[in-house]
């Protein structure tokens, strides 16, 4: 299949760096991938050296084709949250790339705590360490760097706002509402920095970046690319699995794990769930509730990576709280990790595997039960690594009230962006035909409930 040379993609994962061109077929190729630059810090800090990471996006974009030097249309999307700040007169780094992981602001968040109600009013998020105004709120204490954002020697973004800045040479300072929204500083409906959250966190308007549509933009690039299409990743992650007008809900279990379902062009609130944009096209903004795993596949990871049996519960009192990096939805306890109950913590490793790997299903259970109040969707796509667990998905057709189906794309996030760059919306996923429950796994529908009691005895 020929490849469209002039559409190149960029994802800038937590994890991984990859990059690819767009077939005329729409599907991806010449597909290459790195190890993201990696996280130092000890405790609530995580944090990466911002030109590593600069570095690191050019030399994936230039090995694409085998001979350097990338050129053509360039659809990016980037890890949510991640941000720097840097001098405005060269690009220079004044801080860390400090990372979505980092949860430096826990005490921020609570002595704010009245200030809650207002944030989710405003941004459909929850006041959380995990997002960019917490973090800037606490950095803005020394005096030194303060005074120079203020002055307007300094400005500020996320990771795609920095990338774009300095490959443009500092002629586009702009980033798109789906990554505008995971900040905390960014009014839901009305898609723009909104003044009382700047005042709340202490940040001038004039150092954030302009929040532009997510694809139809042209941005001059300084070798003479084109920026065409930038978008979170798990908003791209969306495009490629359900497209903007499905009636479809998304459960991705990667690094992290996430269940979205999207509600239309007008945001809709939940308690304990968050609301955000996906998609803006410069006319309508689509939007989606969303509930968080924080850390699924990473939990995981701990424990091996032997394939669990299919097989009666051989634990029926072992439980696991997966959420690694602080508990997502509905709970949104930052200060907790992941959780064994005692009869699990007396297993070997390859036994608590399958445990951990329960929890996660009963996540994703707890979640849909919630999401499913304000829709039931048609049917469930399920993506990421762990889809790829046998176990996972007979699990998920168990526990799940419609019809499972896989996405046959492993790097979905990637084609968001190169199908956003292409501009070719109307591409459809290739999904599976319906999973088949599995009898022998019959046993985790008593036991979510089991689950549940136990989650909710330390839950508070």
């Amino acid at each position: 299949m020929a490849i469209d040379p002039s559409i190149l993609a960029l994802d800038l994962g937590s994890t991984r760096f990859k990059a690819g061109s767009l077939a005329t077929d729409a599907c991806l190729e010449s597909v290459v991938a790195v190890n993201a630059p990696p996280l130092l810090g000890d405790g609530l800090i995580r944090e990466g050296n911002p030109l590593t990471y600069v570095s690191a996006a050019t030399a994936v974009l230039d090995d694409v084709d085998g001979a350097g030097g990338w050129s053509g249309r360039l659809g990016l999307t980037s890890q949510r949250s991640s941000f720097v700040v840097w001098q405005k007169e060269d690009g220079a780094p004044v801080t860390p790339l400090i990372s979505w992981q980092d949860r430096r602001a826990v005490d921020w968040c609570e002595a704010h705590a009245s200030s809650a109600d207002e944030v989710r009013r405003r941004t459909g998020l929850h006041l959380s360490p995990h997002y960019l105004g917490p973090k800037m709120a606490m950095l803005l204490q020394d005096p030194d760097l303060n005074t120079r954002l203020h002055r307007g020697d300094l400005l500020l973004g996320t990771l795609d706002a920095y990338l774009v800045w300095r490959w443009s040479g500092g002629r586009s300072f702009v980033t798109d509402v789906t990554m505008a929204a995971r900040t905390l500083l960014m009014d839901l409906e009305e898609g723009d920095w909104h003044p009382g959250l700047l005042t709340m966190f202490g940040l001038p308007r004039a150092a954030l970046p302009t929040i532009q549509p997510s694809f139809g933009r042209s941005h001059s690039l300084a070798e003479g690319q084109e920026m065409v299409a930038s978008i979170a990743d798990q908003a791209s992650g969306v495009v490629a699995s359900l497209g903007i007008n499905s009636s479809s809900m998304l459960v991705n279990l990667g690094t992290g794990g996430f269940v979205l379902m999207p509600v239309g062009t007008f945001p809709q609130y939940m308690d304990g769930y968050l609301c955000g944009p996906f998609l803006a096209d410069g006319t309508r903004t689509h939007y989606a509730l969303e509930g968080t795993i924080n850390g699924a596949g990473a939990a995981v990871d701990r424990y091996g990576s032997e394939p669990v049996d299919l097989l009666p519960d051989p634990s029926p009192e072992a439980f696991c709280m997966p959420d690694i990096r602080g508990w997502g939805a509905p709970f949104w306890r930052p200060e907790m990790s992941l959780k064994l109950s005692e009869p699990a913590q007396a297993l070997p490793q390859h036994e608590q595997r399958r445990v951990v790997l329960e929890g996660v299903l009963f996540r994703v259970r707890q979640i849909v039960e919630d999401l499913v109040k304000v829709d039931m969707p048609s049917d469930i796509v399920v993506s990421g690594g762990l889809a790829n667990e046998p176990f996972v998905r007979a699990g998920l057709a168990i526990l799940l009230p419609c019809p499972i189906r896989l996405l046959d794309e492993p790097e979905a996030t990637l084609r968001g962006a190169a199908l956003l760059a292409a501009n070719r919306l109307d591409v459809q996923p290739n999904l599976s035909s319906p999973v088949a429950a599995e009898e022998d796994l019959a046993y985790l529908v008593p036991k979510y409930t089991r689950w549940a009691q136990w989650v909710a005895g330390f839950a508070g």
